[in-house]
């Protein structure tokens, strides 16, 4: 798990281990975090070490699966959060498709009689 570093979060006064990844996308950091299992050595409440809990990467690739079911996962939840940041940002995706759809509308009777050009190059040259 290329680019993975080992992480013990402590959750309700118990330890847990993950391997974390993180990266910068715009102004934002993101986190993608694969359970490892309970921390070993001291914690605040009852010991909790666990025998089953893979000590390195390629271990938990082995308990956890692929890496490439990981890989795919991560995109489809990247691609989803990136859909969801434009339909914020921008509203619902028919709602976009209409308002583009009209100012090339729009463009288009601004520009009648030239029909080589792109309607909003068009615009543009009629302008000057």
């Amino acid at each position: 798990m290329n680019g993975y570093y080992k992480v013990t979060k402590t959750i309700n006064g118990r330890r847990y281990d993950y391997w974390q990844r993180t990266w910068r996308e715009g102004r934002s950091i993101k986190t993608h975090s694969v359970y490892i299992g309970p921390a070993a050595g001291p914690s605040v409440g009852p010991s909790t070490c666990s025998a089953s809990a893979p000590s390195t990467p390629e271990d938990s690739r082995n308990h956890f699966g692929r890496l490439s079911d990981d890989l795919t996962y991560l995109k489809k939840y990247e691609h989803a959060q990136r859909r969801e940041d434009e339909r914020i940002q921008y509203g619902p995706r028919a709602a976009r498709i209409r308002r583009q759809e009209a100012a090339v509308r729009k463009a288009k009777r601004q520009t009648a009689g030239i029909k080589k050009l792109n309607p909003f190059i068009a615009k543009m040259l009629k302008k000057e």
